[in-house]
């Protein structure tokens, strides 16, 4: 079995000029956990996935090697949000339905 995670954190360092011991000090680790990892002979905790894809600025799916997309997708922005729900509130004729009452109660949430 092929170890997408190890060749991504690799070519990672090497892309960014990170050394073993300066991935092991951002996620708290030995250098030899990093190395393990690299070389497929253990497998990280999701908690250091987590920091490693933040320490690098990539999705998780892509440092596991289950997507090519180097960042996830990010979630709209609060304003494009704010942009549809006061469109369909225009739009509806009833301003007190379900449907606007979700809306701008998911607007408190926001």
């Amino acid at each position: 079995m092929e170890n997408k995670f190890g060749l991504r954190l690799q070519e990672l360092m090497k892309e960014k000029g990170y050394k073993l011991q300066d991935i092991a000090k951002a996620v708290h680790v030995s250098q030899t956990a990093v190395s393990y990892w690299i070389r497929g002979l253990r497998q990280p905790t999701a908690e250091n996935i987590v920091a490693l894809a933040k320490f690098f600025g990539v999705s998780a799916d892509y440092l596991l090697g289950l997507t090519e997309a180097f960042v996830a997708a990010t979630a709209p922005s609060p304003t494009a949000v704010d942009t549809c729900r006061t469109a369909f509130v225009r739009q509806s004729p009833a301003t007190n339905s379900p449907s606007v009452r979700v809306l701008q109660l998911s607007s408190a949430t926001i």
